[in-house]
C-alpha cells in the first residue's frame, strides 16, 4: 500500500507558480506587433472567438486599437451591420447586453441563422471598433 504525503501526515508542499500575464494583455502585445486575429489565435492556441473577447475587453482601455479583421464581403457585412443597428434601435433589453452590445443569439436569430457565430462576432467587433470614442 502506498500512502500520499498528506496521508502520512507530511505537510503539503506548495510550489511557487510563475507570474501569469493576463491573457488579454498577451493578446494586446501581439496586436501591437501587427499580428491579425487569425494569427494571434493560432500562435496562442486559442479560438478566434476568444481573441475577439480579449479585444472587446481591451477596447474601452485602448480606444485607438487597430487590428485587421477577417470581414465578410461587402453585401454580407452591410446586412449584418444593418441588423445590428435595427436591434440597437429597438432598445430591447432581451437583445442587448449590459455593455450595450447586441447579443449574438439575438443577432443570429434576427438573421435566421444565415451566418455563423464567429462571423457575427467579428462584425459586431468591427461595429464596436468603428463607434468607440477616441
Amino acid at each position: 500500500i502506498e500512502l500520499t504525503r498528506q496521508e502520512m501526515g507530511e505537510p503539503k508542499v506548495f510550489q511557487e507558480k510563475p507570474t501569469k500575464v493576463a491573457t488579454a494583455t498577451q493578446t494586446f502585445t501581439l496586436i501591437q506587433e501587427g499580428k491579425g486575429i487569425e494569427e494571434i489565435a493560432e500562435t496562442r492556441g486559442l479560438t478566434i472567438g476568444t481573441i475577439i473577447g480579449h479585444i472587446e475587453k481591451l477596447l474601452p482601455l485602448h480606444p485607438d486599437l487597430q487590428i485587421d479583421l477577417p470581414l465578410p464581403h461587402d453585401e454580407v457585412l452591410l446586412e449584418i451591420i444593418e441588423t445590428i443597428d435595427e436591434i440597437k434601435d429597438s432598445k430591447s433589453k432581451e437583445m442587448i447586453d449590459e455593455d450595450g452590445r447586441v447579443k449574438l443569439g439575438a443577432l443570429y436569430g434576427a438573421l435566421k441563422g444565415q451566418y455563423d457565430y464567429e462571423m457575427l462576432r467579428v462584425v459586431r467587433l468591427y461595429v464596436q471598433m468603428e463607434t468607440v470614442e477616441v
